[in-house]
């Protein structure tokens, strides 16, 4: 049951029945949108440790910005939040016109976590074009690999590098250096990239389920 009535918020009502009408065309979009972000996640990065340029990653991240503020209104459950952290993190560096270079340390690590992105998008593709895959003789093991490689992307961008990167980074160096160590900026910059570890281990700890499930039905 929702905890808002739509019939007082026209606008929210009028975005449900949009997403609920059309959510069989939206779906793909995202998943697809979601898919091409995260390779072009990958690129820049490359182009990064290859070249040092940070121009593409700067591009990408932007666009992710700018993505999620539009995917918000068509997400549901720990996702709205996972999209308000990444989403004060982009405005909050809009606002003080933050240079990527400067900040390069988060935002490198922030971007690689989208390559686990690749491997889930793949497996929803999986799920949304099936009837096109089911048949092939080697479909299975296709997806046991792109499973073990989100497992594997997963572990270790998103909670290992997050981890030691991120969080075991001086933060508050950052804030005071180029937030004006503002009272908002604490909040926002401390608030997000903690809340976004913990949807990180929370969702960690989801596909473990998923495994120990998988393996007890095997015995």
């Amino acid at each position: 049951m929702s905890i808002i009535n739509e019939n007082e918020y026209p606008i929210i009502s009028g975005l449900s029945y949009i997403f609920n009408k059309y959510n069989s065309i939206i779906d793909p979009i995202r998943k697809f949108s979601t898919f091409t972000l995260s390779i072009l996640s990958l690129i820049s990065l490359t182009d990064l440790y290859i070249t040092g340029n940070t121009y593409s990653l700067n591009v990408i991240y932007n666009s992710i910005g700018v993505y999620l503020i539009i995917d918000i209104l068509f997400t549901k459950n720990e996702f709205i939040l996972h999209h308000i952290f990444i989403n004060q993190l982009f405005l909050l560096n809009f606002y003080y016109n933050i240079d990527i270079s400067k900040i390069l340390p988060f935002i490198k690590f922030l971007t690689m976590t989208e390559i686990s992105s690749i491997f889930l998008s793949i497996k929803h593709l999986f799920r949304i074009f099936n009837i096109h895959f089911v048949k092939y003789k080697y479909f299975n093991k296709i997806k046991l690999v792109n499973d073990i490689l989100f497992f594997i992307s997963f572990l270790i961008t998103r909670i290992i590098n997050y981890y030691l990167f991120i969080l075991n980074n001086n933060i508050q160096n950052i804030i005071i250096t180029y937030y004006e160590n503002s009272y908002i900026a604490n909040y926002i910059v401390y608030t997000s990239l903690y809340g976004l570890y913990g949807l990180n281990l929370y969702w960690f700890g989801l596909i473990l389920h998923q495994i120990s499930n998988v393996i007890s039905k095997r015995k």
